[in-house]
């Protein structure tokens, strides 16, 4: 399961990337794909599993509309579809070329395809695999729901974010006096958990494209704490392997906010 929730994140990250890039949907289905645009900075994408809900969110709020333009032009708005999905159809996020008729991979250049290629590699026990090229989709799937968006308001006001179906959260929270104004992506998943009922409890489980920051870490140890239910933060265990060199060496953006978690989880 964290092979594939930690492929799912990278997947949104590296699609909205070729997106931005090509203006279309091409790379899933070839000349004459849906044009789509949009895209912002593509540092980092996270998400969230809460209760039936898949949230997701990226430091660039311009990269998450994007992400929620792709999925609703493939009508894909469950967890389950996004994750059949994306095993079919991660490699497509590479770089592409032809040799003749027929097309061939690139192997993966940016940290980021690096670490899909690794995952997608992986069975669910963690064994090698090859790794499948699939045909083109040709056709939209069958209709399905809709994805869904959730702006952070500030503590305490605004509507709750689902806790079904797939949502893409957006907005601005309030950080601690003094901090950054770069607002990353998990810190944005922790404030929207703040307004979901006390009756939503488990074990939630935080994936993402990037290690976390010590800002971002403070925060959540700050945080976790605080929270009613029995909460634990993970991060993909490849993302911590001394093997992926370049992806570790990527820098995150300076002039972190930190959340106000006083504000966001009072005692």
């Amino acid at each position: 399961m964290a092979y594939s929730m930690n492929q799912v994140a990278l997947y949104l990250n590296l699609a909205a990337a070729r997106v931005k890039a090509d203006g279309d949907l091409r790379y899933l289905m070839g000349p004459g794909a849906p044009k789509i645009s949009g895209g912002g900075n593509l540092q980092e994408t996270q998400i969230l599993f809460v209760r039936d809900a898949l949230w997701v969110a990226n430091n660039d709020d311009a990269d998450t509309v994007l992400q929620k333009a792709i999925l609703e032009k493939l009508l894909i708005g469950t967890p389950e579809a996004l994750i059949e999905h994306v095993e079919a159809c991660q490699t497509r996020v590479f770089k592409r070329m032809k040799l003749g008729a027929k097309e061939i991979f690139v192997p993966p250049g940016s940290p980021a395809e690096i670490l899909l290629a690794e995952l997608a590699g992986l069975d669910d026990a963690g064994a090698k695999r090859d790794l499948t090229y699939p045909p083109a989709l040709g056709a939209l799937p069958v209709a399905g729901k809709k994805p869904v968006g959730y702006a952070l308001q500030p503590p305490g006001s605004g509507t709750a974010p689902a806790v079904s179906g797939i949502v893409f959260v957006t907005g601005n929270y309030e950080g601690t006096v003094g901090s950054g104004d770069n607002e990353h992506a998990e810190q944005k998943l922790l404030a929207a958990l703040s307004r979901v009922p006390d009756s939503v409890r488990g074990t939630l489980a935080l994936y993402g494209c990037k290690r976390q920051c010590s800002v971002c870490k403070s925060v959540f140890d700050k945080a976790i704490p605080k929270v009613a239910s029995s909460y634990r933060y993970l991060n993909c265990r490849a993302h911590d392997d001394p093997a992926i060199e370049n992806y570790q060496a990527q820098a995150h953006p300076s002039g972190i906010k930190a959340l106000d978690v006083d504000r966001y989880f009072p005692v």
